[in-house]
């Protein structure tokens, strides 16, 4: 041994080696003491995590809840809207068809009960093209 001592004395490359093995050994010691405090800590993270699972659990039950409810009533709101678009277009084409029925009892009143506007319009006409020939 005594010459394994002397050799590592006298090269500096083997001595560096050692020292650096002595060191990672050092390091080696303090790691392994550390690990029952890293187990308990591990534990502790554990017990940290299982009662935020269940307080989330709890929480993600509520926000379920909810989502559902908001749902339900989104859907409700598509089928009351959708009805009723269709009963006002319903309503909108039998609007347009009384329109169109008054505007044509109106037009043909105007034509047969004042048959002297009539007249009074194809005299003008008759005026008008009598003056653009001369």
């Amino acid at each position: 041994m005594s010459s394994s001592t002397g050799i590592a004395a006298g090269n500096p490359d083997i001595q560096s080696l050692y020292l650096s093995l002595m060191r990672q050994e050092a390091l080696l010691k303090s790691i392994s003491d550390s690990l029952p405090q890293i187990g308990n800590s591990l534990n502790a993270l554990r017990l940290h995590e299982d009662r935020h699972e269940q307080l989330s659990s709890a929480q993600s039950k509520a926000d379920f809840i909810w989502n559902c409810f908001l749902q339900i009533l989104g859907v409700a709101f598509v089928v009351l809207f959708g009805v009723f678009s269709g009963l006002s277009y319903i309503s909108a084409q039998a609007a347009n068809s009384q329109s169109m029925d008054g505007n044509q009892i109106a037009l043909l009143s105007l034509c047969i009960g004042s048959n002297s506007v009539s007249k009074i319009i194809l005299a003008h006409e008759a005026k008008a093209y009598v003056e653009y020939r001369v």
